[in-house]
């Protein structure tokens, strides 16, 4: 696995891509968790958040290049920790752990010269999502709210758009869409009570629960 990757990434690096392709290999990077060449993650991150090539994606692509961020994130604190040492200070990444709960949760913004370079993609992807919210599935709007939460995105503005794309759809999403949505939701503090108790009604009502 990590040798057809390690092949690839030549590939990847030196073709022209298309939505597709960029989104496709995120989320197989992710998928497989392979975080050993994270600068061909960053260059399919950005090379699908360019003007020419977003443009020409779909919400689908855009969603799961968003997930694959989310999934990636996770590989961050190791990198955060030395680019510290380097600098000669000392940093506090625990509240970047995505798999457990910390207190004082901390936005990558608070750390700009830590942060992960596709940060600049995702609040691209984000913003086509949001102008393209009609075209948004439960799924697709699973994974971006999802992926929010694990990228600690605390833009109130944004949050309130995506909770109004999750109520659009909560009426489609079933049981583990609305509690991906919750989640993510609940990770960086949104706690709007009418969003939050209309999502829960839905899965308490919901006929695909049975």
């Amino acid at each position: 696995q990590v040798d057809v990757f390690h092949h690839m990434g030549g590939v990847l690096l030196s073709s022209k891509l298309t939505p597709i392709d960029a989104s496709s290999a995120m989320w197989a990077m992710a998928k497989t968790s392979y975080a050993l060449d994270r600068g061909i993650f960053d260059f399919l991150a950005e090379s699908l958040a360019s003007k020419g090539i977003l443009e020409n994606s779909t919400t689908r692509q855009v969603s799961q290049a968003l997930w694959a961020c989310g999934k990636m994130v996770a590989f961050e604190n190791p990198m955060m920790n030395a680019m510290a040492v380097v600098q000669g200070r000392s940093v506090n990444t625990d509240c970047y752990d995505v798999d457990n709960e910390m207190e004082g949760d901390t936005t990558f913004e608070e750390h700009a010269g830590l942060n992960p370079p596709y940060m600049k993609s995702v609040n691209k992807y984000l913003k086509f999502l949001i102008e393209n919210r009609e075209l948004m599935t439960p799924k697709q709007t699973a994974q971006s709210i999802w992926a929010i939460g694990r990228l600690r995105i605390y833009d109130d503005s944004m949050l309130d758009k995506m909770g109004e794309i999750a109520l659009s759809v909560a009426p489609r999403c079933n049981a583990q869409e609305i509690a991906n949505i919750v989640w993510g939701l609940s990770k960086v503090g949104y706690l709007e009570d009418d969003v939050i108790s209309q999502l829960i009604r839905c899965i308490t009502t919901s006929t695909k629960l049975t």
